[in-house]
């Protein structure tokens, strides 16, 4: 049964007129409506199969120097250029058939004594054992996914080993460890050239050059089976915790790599896919799996996550957090941040966005990723950041990183005088009111201040003038001094308080806007002096 990867239509993308389309990847250029953007039936996979795509180029069309990834916008390569670069490969790229299959363990058998899984399980977000044992499927139900087409199956399996979480005893995360989040550049301005309006463009982006240290040239032929492509020779199976480090394999492999041993099972049966739609006359119901897959060191630093690096201390990617759209993440995730968790640490933007970050113009970053709880997904979450360009890049960081700490402090103060205004003191009658309200208070400040804190930045991002730098700072103080006086109104008086608590209302909101006032200004974040 043939299905490759390479040849076969199986992305699902919109094009430049509107129209919906599957396309091979060779096609990402090109074509009297070139495609603009993926359209995956779940946003899961679209940061996988953009990953994907990344790792394809980066892999078979790399550009040699920066002039040759800045030209690559301009003139673009043809489809037959990259199809020709791309089908060298092609025998690693076939999902069904003899062995190499794509992301599938390579010796596996029945012999084995192998698992077998409904193909639901390929999703990081289904139900698990203990979930179905103990019927607390609630959101994800089980039996909503019967089978896959192999488009689908293609996407499943690659989304799981490029972000798989804890699995069990012996089922291995991702290389970035569980729950990694993916940070790409989708677009910017690039020497007064708008960019990232095509697919091409969106996968460009975030391709490395070779003249950049963090890229490498592939391999020669021979050496590309498990050095390159994982599930081209025999796994590096791990039963007695053996660890794969970046000096037993080649560079690229970060870009393929394969922490579960899985076998697709596939049929020549009808297949209306659970998870797109769409019909197809192979189905792919359950999976082959066994434990012990490749065991990635923490010394990989994935050219498209963040990472948070302390001394003496292990490689940390960056994880997805529901909060992820907060302006608290912007610094870290884009520009880089010292002391990130107050542990003596910094965050290191992902090579692709820092390579990026170097060369364009207001640029667009989108962070994807699962929030995690060991095993489980508890939700996924994305957002787009801008990357600003600054006059002074030291200044810039100093001062909004002033602004993101005042206003964590003014948010967690305000946090506190909602539970003081509604809650009793210890030892009195608790007043009823859900822990999760008092975590929505914290998001509806990060919320309610965004927009005013990107113009705020913007406006830093191209200055160095002390005067200027000191007046920016002061709007910010008495903005968000202001902005949580409302919002504590707003969220306590929602709660319909009784006149016998209306006191210790009015108490809690004056300690608040005191304290409040009084950290802006001794740390500079209100002029001091002028009046409140």
């Amino acid at each position: 049964m043939h299905y490759n990867l390479l040849q076969e239509k199986w992305l699902p993308v919109i094009r430049a007129d509107g129209s919906h389309d599957r396309i091979a990847p060779y096609e990402i250029v090109g074509g009297d409506s070139p495609p603009v953007d993926l359209i995956p039936p779940r946003p899961d996979f679209r940061a996988a199969l953009m990953e994907f795509l990344i790792g394809l180029v980066q892999t078979v069309y790399p550009p040699d120097q920066e002039k040759d990834w800045k030209g690559g916008f301009a003139n673009s390569p043809s489809q037959d250029e990259l199809r020709s670069a791309m089908m060298v490969h092609e025998s690693y790229f076939n999902l069904f058939g003899a062995r190499p299959r794509f992301m599938q363990d390579f010796t596996m058998s029945e012999e084995d004594k192998p698992a077998r899984n409904h193909v639901s399980a390929l999703l990081i977000d289904a139900p698990g054992g203990n979930t179905l044992k103990h019927n607390t499927d609630f959101f994800n139900k089980r039996g909503a996914v019967e089978c896959m087409c192999p488009a689908c199956a293609a996407m499943s399996l690659f989304t799981l080993q490029a972000f798989a979480p804890a699995g069990g005893s012996g089922h291995r995360t991702s290389l970035r460890g569980g729950g990694p989040l993916s940070t790409l550049v989708k677009g910017g301005e690039l020497d007064d050239l708008k960019v990232g309006a095509s697919l091409w463009e969106k996968v460009w982006l975030n391709v490395l050059p070779l003249s950049n240290k963090e890229a490498h040239k592939l391999p020669p032929a021979p050496e590309i089976p498990g050095n390159v492509f994982p599930w081209a020779a025999p796994t590096r199976t791990s039963e007695k915790s053996e660890i794969t480090t970046p000096e037993d394999v080649h560079p690229l492999h970060i870009y393929w790599s394969m922490p579960r041993r899985i076998v697709l099972e596939e049929a020549p049966k009808h297949c209306l896919c659970s998870i797109c739609g769409a019909e197809s006359d192979v189905s792919v119901p359950s999976y082959l799996t066994r434990p012990s897959g490749y065991n990635y060191s923490d010394t990989w630093a994935h050219p498209l996550t963040p990472y948070r690096i302390q001394t003496g201390k292990p490689l940390l990617s960056v994880k997805g957090q529901a909060n992820i759209s907060a302006y608290s993440n912007w610094l870290g995730l884009i520009y880089g941040q010292l002391d990130a968790g107050g542990k003596k640490s910094r965050m290191v933007p992902s090579a692709c966005v820092r390579h990026a970050g170097s060369e364009l113009y207001d640029a667009e970053i989108n962070v994807a990723g699962f929030d995690m709880d060991n095993m489980k997904a508890v939700q996924w979450c994305e957002h787009e950041f801008p990357f600003l360009r600054t006059v002074n890049n030291d200044l810039f960081r100093e001062h909004t990183e002033r602004m993101i700490v005042a206003a964590d402090k003014v948010r967690s103060n305000l946090v506190g005088a909602v539970k003081d205004a509604l809650i009793n003191d210890a030892g009195k009658n608790q007043a009823k009111v859900d822990k999760s309200y008092f975590a929505n208070v914290g998001t509806s400040f990060w919320a309610a201040t965004s927009t005013r804190f990107y113009e705020l930045a913007a406006d830093l991002a191209r200055t160095e003038e002390d005067d200027r730098i000191e007046n920016l700072l002061d709007l910010w103080g008495r903005y968000i001094h202001s902005r949580t006086g409302k919002l504590f109104q707003e969220y306590v008086m929602s709660t319909h308080i009784p006149p016998e608590r209306y006191g210790r209302y009015v108490e809690a909101g004056q300690k608040m806007g005191a304290f409040n006032y009084s950290y802006l200004t001794k740390n500079g974040l209100i002029k001091k002096g002028e009046t409140k």
